[in-house]
């Protein structure tokens, strides 16, 4: 599993964010005890998350409100949940593509 984030200061108390996450799979259920030393994996599975967030700040630095849109898996990619092979294919079990926005008001007095 992989996770890379990173923001940048737009100015204006402005701020965007982005987050990379990758990961190769999960084991699969095997039948026969020789896979299992090594067992096939599910396919990867990666995404791409987005945040814009403004800051209003009352006193600086720590009170202030805010206002912030996110979106998770923007890329609207299928999740692998598990898999399960036998000696001849494997049948993968997923989800989605779940896509998750939000628009969220916060602050801290």
């Amino acid at each position: 599993m992989l996770n890379l984030a990173g923001s940048y200061d737009l100015g204006k108390n402005w701020r965007f964010g982005s987050r990379f996450m990758i990961y190769t799979g999960i084991p699969a259920e095997v039948a026969y005890l020789e896979a299992a030393r090594h067992p096939p994996r599910t396919p990867p599975f990666w995404r791409i998350d987005f945040k814009l967030e403004k800051r209003w700040y009352i006193k600086r630095p720590n009170r202030w409100w805010g206002f912030n849109i996110e979106i998770l898996n923007t890329t609207l990619n299928k999740e692998q949940l598990s898999g399960s092979c036998n000696a001849y294919d494997c049948v993968y079990e997923e989800i989605g593509p779940v896509t998750v926005p939000s628009i969220a008001f916060e602050g801290a007095l």
